[in-house]
């Protein structure tokens, strides 16, 4: 069994990306004797939920830039908190 930590403070993300090159150098090495199996798959959970934080965000910023422009009815008024 070959478990992956990504170590604290590093990326998830290139961490998961390099999660499969590092489990295809094992399996080239023993590949007539060993199979490999991701068990876990958890690498497709951590880049769905930083997608889904993305979305959040930009729905977020949308909203807060929709609502100050209805209730200041001013364009100009708007653009600068939109900016900032």
């Amino acid at each position: 069994m070959v478990i992956i930590f990504r170590q604290p403070g590093a990326n998830i993300i290139s961490t998961v990306d390099r999660h499969p090159r590092a489990t295809s150098a094992y399996s080239g090495d023993h590949s007539a004797r060993y199979r490999y199996h991701d068990c876990s798959g958890s690498h497709h959970h951590h880049r769905a939920s930083v997608n889904d934080a993305e979305m959040t965000v930009l729905i977020s910023i949308s909203l807060v830039i929709l609502v100050v422009f209805v209730f200041l009815r001013n364009a100009r008024a708007t653009l600068i908190p939109g900016i900032a």
